[in-house]
Formats: C-alpha cells, sequence, structure tokens
C-alpha cells in the first residue's frame, strides 16, 4: 500500500496554529482520509496565499488539508490512476490456468 500512497506527516508551524482552530479540526478529520500529492501541493498554496496576500493559480486538482476531505473520496474523484489506487484488487491465477500455461 506504501508504494501507491505513501505516509504523510503534517505539522502546522506554531505561528499558524493561534488562528487557526478550524484548520486544526479539518486536519485532524483528514486522518485516515484519501489523499495525494496534489492536496499537499494545494495546502501549500493556501498557506502561501495567507502569508503574501496574493491569490496562488493552482491546478485546481488537489484539495487542500486545511479544508475537510470528503469521507467518501474516491481515487477517480482524488485524480489517482487504477493503477495507483490502493483499493487495487489483485487477483490470484492458478499456475495451471490456460493462460499461465501459454507463457
Amino acid at each position: 500500500l506504501e508504494e501507491r500512497n505513501p505516509p504523510l506527516w503534517v505539522s502546522l508551524p506554531r505561528a499558524l496554529i493561534p488562528n487557526s482552530v478550524d484548520w486544526l479540526l479539518n486536519m485532524k478529520e483528514n486522518q485516515g482520509r484519501l489523499v495525494t500529492v496534489l492536496d499537499l501541493h494545494a495546502t501549500m498554496e493556501s498557506i502561501l496565499s495567507m502569508r503574501t496576500g496574493v491569490a496562488q493559480n493552482g491546478t485546481g486538482r488537489g484539495i487542500s488539508l486545511l479544508s475537510r476531505i470528503p469521507a467518501n473520496r474516491t481515487c477517480s474523484n482524488a485524480g489517482i490512476d487504477p493503477h495507483w489506487c490502493g483499493c487495487l484488487q489483485y487477483k490470484d491465477i492458478p499456475a495451471s490456468d490456460p493462460t499461465i500455461q501459454k507463457l
């Protein structure tokens, strides 16, 4: 599973925490939810735009981790190709299968 969706740890800088109760709640709620590097990018853009006052022109494909990530998010919703989806189910094929025998 780590090959398809490696673990991610995020720690907000202390300077952001006093005014960020909603962010902390969202990040806590987002634990265990499906996130991607595009979401991490959107998070960095959110923080940068707050610090500079300049809106970033992101891809729009990611959801900031400071926002609520839907609990029912799927790989398809998140833009993850089927091969990289952690939900991908492999099927065992017996060595006696005719297709395997042809190989």
